[in-house]
């Protein structure tokens, strides 16, 4: 039996301290053999010198050390209140026999005095007493028979009093109980000290990660705010600048009470937190925009993700907020541009009809005189055509030279915070694998160096805590933080690539990455719906003005996605023919199509299938004229059962 040294035991556990008690017992039982089979040896000895004159007695001690030998060997299949019954009973037995051959001088009645106090370490109070007084009343009978003169000695007790074997026996049985109290003793004040060494250990542990959870809390570049009962109860100093207000202010306040009595788009503040809250409450994550009031009496603007958490077996709301106040105002520029935009475009192409329907009326009075004034309203009408073009050219561009500030904007201030995150996760995940390899180390030399029920012990408390699906977990939930980050980046590269400005010459680029930055773009618009099926060639370097090329691609996939209603795919492939040195684009959807009717119009400036105010009908006579900036071919095919497709042949430089 190998000693359980360094078991840590949980003693308000019931189940660890009934491990305590079984480890006990088992001990004891083997120590009370050892000492049994002594003293079995020596009362033989002392029997057969005074010619076994007590069979009864002699039957009595080898019965019941044959009883505790085969209980302890074979103690592991045995319960522990079996184990408890059959030592008490054995020792009752002995104390029977004892008292029968020897009455007031027997020796093992000091087991009625210490028995009792051993078996309290493994019994409740209430049954030891029980125990205790159960031992009294067996002496108290003997006394009464002997005192009647029922029971006689049948031994010279002032011989025996003598005698040294009678001493050796009695230290026997003394040392019998007092090494077996002894060690129950030292055992539990043992398994104490390792007790509360683990607490303290795991107080530390606590200690430490607490101050590590409340750095980052209180470092953080964002607002954090933990919301219990739908109020601010606790808020790191980023939400004191973000509110430019002192802590009283927020303590104890829910978000309506921090907002105008209704948000921007008209729903009542209260009723909309109110909502929020109930499905936060439920578990659901979310993130919406809202507007608060700092004690000023300013507005600004905070974008705000909510996620349920649980401290100490309470309940959190955590909310991180960050300002967008400035966001919202690029939004509001821009809508209030695009509309003085489109205003200019309703003024000029009004003013542009006005004089093509004098030209025409003058062309039909000039045609009925002279060839030669019909030559020149044909002349004229170019002209026209050339002044519609270049007007929507330099619309066009108006429009992308705005919309290209403003996403080189969002890509610069988006860039910092991942940057800041991207080198938070690193340093995290290095922290966490430190973590992981110490536990994982703990475990292994746990299970080479401790018995096998403590390892079961251990076998439990990892299934209790489902460790192995947290190792398994941590660095999934890391590669999917960095999968986001990356992702992330991959957005900010295409818009930096889609807000790029063309010079007046060609430059180097390469179409697949253009494309692939023209789908992050659009990404919003058909994830969830549509799925993109790619095929590109090997061969991709091509000659061009990217900006312009960019913005033909983003107007041909645009159609393809608003032309697909629900669900649907669009097919993007790429070819280079090696000879000619062109590519050919081909991007093919399987929506509802064209109708033939209006095959012949598709190029036209503003001509559009789309509602009011859905589009102005530029799209593909846009793209027609950078497909031929760059002298390229763009035709279509179209059936309204299988969809549409648009080839777009461009040189390689």
């Amino acid at each position: 039996m190998k000693a359980d040294k360094g078991t840590n035991f949980d003693f308000s556990n019931p189940k660890d301290i009934k491990t305590l008690r079984n480890i006990i017992i088992d001990y004891s039982m083997v120590i009370f053999s050892i000492i049994g089979i002594t003293a079995l040896t020596i009362i033989i000895l002392t029997l057969f010198r005074d010619g076994f004159t007590k069979p009864i007695e002699l039957i009595v001690y080898i019965t019941a050390t044959t009883l505790l030998i085969t209980a302890t060997v074979f103690r592991k299949k045995l319960s522990l209140e079996v184990k408890i019954y059959l030592i008490s009973l054995l020792i009752l037995a002995v104390v029977v026999a004892n008292f029968l051959g020897f009455g007031l001088i027997a020796n093992a009645k000091v087991f009625i005095a210490v028995f009792p106090v051993f078996i309290s370490f493994i019994l409740p109070l209430k049954r030891s007493i029980l125990v205790l007084m159960f031992f009294i009343l067996v002496m108290a009978v003997f006394g009464v028979l002997y005192s009647q003169g029922i029971l006689t000695y049948t031994i010279d007790t002032e011989e025996y009093a003598t005698m040294l074997s009678s001493w050796i026996v009695g230290i026997i049985i003394i040392l019998y109980l007092s090494v077996g109290l002894l060690f129950v003793g030292h055992f539990y004040s043992k398994a104490l000290i390792n007790n509360y060494q683990t607490i303290k250990q795991q107080n530390q542990l606590l200690i430490d990660k607490e101050r590590k959870y409340r750095l980052l809390y209180e470092t953080s570049n964002d607002a954090i705010v933990m919301i219990k009962d739908e109020k601010y109860v606790d808020f790191n100093d980023k939400t004191l600048e973000l509110f430019q207000c002192s802590k009283e202010y927020l303590v104890n306040k829910a978000p309506w009470q921090l907002s105008q009595s209704h948000q921007p788009d008209g729903i009542s503040s209260k009723e909309k937190a109110k909502n929020i809250f109930e499905k936060a409450d439920k578990g659901e994550a979310q993130t919406f925009d809202w507007q608060h009031t700092r004690p000023d009496g300013s507005l600004f603007d905070v974008s705000i993700s909510l996620n349920m958490i649980n401290i100490d077996d309470s309940h959190y709301i955590q909310a991180v907020l960050r300002d967008i106040t400035e966001k919202k105002l690029y939004e509001k520029e821009l809508e209030v541009y695009r509309k003085r935009l489109e205003n200019l475009v309703n003024e000029r192409t009004q003013e542009l009809e006005a004089t093509n329907q004098e030209l025409e009326a003058i062309n039909e009075e000039l045609t009925s005189t002279n060839d030669e004034l019909y030559t020149q309203q044909k002349q004229l009408e170019l002209t026209l055509n050339q002044l519609k073009e270049t007007q929507k050219q330099l619309i066009q561009s108006e429009k992308m030279a705005s919309l290209g500030i403003l996403t080189s904007g969002i890509a610069h201030e988006i860039n910092n915070p991942i940057n800041f995150i991207s080198s938070g996760v690193i340093g995290l995940e290095m922290e966490i694998k430190e973590l992981m390899g110490s536990l994982q180390e703990y475990r292994e030399i746990s299970r080479k160096t401790l018995p096998e029920s403590q390892q079961k012990m251990l076998n439990d408390i990892d299934q209790k805590h489902d460790i192995e699906s947290a190792f398994n977990n941590i660095p999934r939930l890391i590669e999917s933080i960095q999968t986001g980050i990356d992702r992330t980046i991959h957005i900010i590269r295409g818009l930096r690539t889609f807000s790029r400005m063309d010079s007046g010459e060609k430059s180097e680029a390469n179409l697949h990455e253009i494309i692939d930055s023209t789908l992050t773009i659009l990404h919003n618009k058909y994830k969830n719906r549509i799925t993109i099926h790619k095929d590109y060639c090997q061969h991709g370097q091509i000659k061009c003005y990217p900006g312009k090329l960019g913005q033909l691609l983003l107007n041909l996939i645009l159609n393809s996605i608003q032309a697909i209603e629900e669900t649907g795919n669009i097919y993007i492939t790429s070819q280079f023919e090696v000879k000619e040195k062109k590519y050919i684009i081909r991007i093919k959807d399987d929506g509802p199509g064209i109708p033939r009717e209006n095959h012949s119009r598709v190029f036209d400036p503003f001509f559009t299938t789309k509602p009011v105010g859905q589009g102005t009908g530029l799209g593909l006579s846009i793209s027609l004229g950078i497909v031929k900036d760059h002298g390229g071919m763009i035709t279509f095919t179209s059936n309204t059962e299988k969809g549409t497709e648009f080839l777009v042949t461009l040189p390689e430089s």
